[in-house]
């Protein structure tokens, strides 16, 4: 009983680390001819947004996983949310300029990093799951997809109500932050349940109740409620 407790909250929190992580993929495709307008380019130009980021993310997935095993998950998953951070806060600051090269230089940085963070999660969320390993998985990938499918919808919605990119790029900001505060919890409470001790110390943790109310807070003040404050 108490090994599946572990298991259900462990997914809960890796699912939250998942929600950005497919909406970063597709934001900008719900944004397609607004962007080639407002930013002046060319189709082209703007398929480039795509290679950058598929293209950073072969020439780091091949050795991310590597350095991971070696050095251990938490600190690279640690090092990948926050390289993630760098680059949505340069989209954010492509958008206040209209500048191309931010808005690509924002997408290769993202790229780097985006899909190599699924692959430890996946390992994390397998370690806690025991034999309901498939299950586990496809709740995680659910909560993936449901970030992109929120972000599809409310992307447009928020451009349009200003007509600028800024108010979308706050709230992918914002979205990528609360990726990172759960990656901190789930950093801090990781201990890869290899036996009772550690099940035990993960349990206790996951029973503070201050560790909701970081949740409550954390997704309270993230930055997108400055979406609100730029309309």
């Amino acid at each position: 009983v108490q090994e599946a407790a572990i298991m259900y909250k462990m997914l809960i929190i890796c699912s939250l680390c998942s929600l950005p992580l497919r909406a970063e993929l597709y934001d900008i495709i719900a944004l397609q001819l607004d962007i080639e307008r407002d930013y002046k380019i060319t189709t082209t130009q703007y398929t480039f947004l795509f290679l950058a980021f598929y293209v950073s993310s072969i020439m780091t997935g091949m050795f991310v996983g590597f350095i991971a095993d070696s050095c251990g998950r938490r600190p690279v998953l640690m090092i990948l949310y926050l390289i993630n951070v760098i680059g949505f806060t340069l989209n954010l600051v492509s958008a206040y300029k209209l500048s191309y090269a931010w808005l690509l230089a924002g997408r290769l940085i993202a790229g780097l990093v985006v899909e190599s963070i699924v692959p430890i999660l996946d390992e994390i969320v397998s370690d806690y799951a025991g034999k309901r390993q498939a299950y586990a998985l496809s709740i995680r990938f659910s909560f993936g997809q449901f970030g992109m499918v929120v972000t599809v919808l409310l992307v447009p919605a928020l451009y349009n109500i200003r007509g600028s990119m800024i108010p979308p790029c706050w709230f992918m900001l914002g979205l990528v932050l609360f990726g990172l505060v759960m990656a901190i919890i789930l950093v801090a409470i990781d201990s890869r349940g290899k036996n009772k001790k550690d099940l035990a110390t993960c349990q206790d943790v996951l029973k503070i109740p201050s560790f909701l109310v970081f949740i409550t807070i954390s997704t309270t003040m993230s930055p997108c409620s400055y979406t609100y404050l730029t309309l």
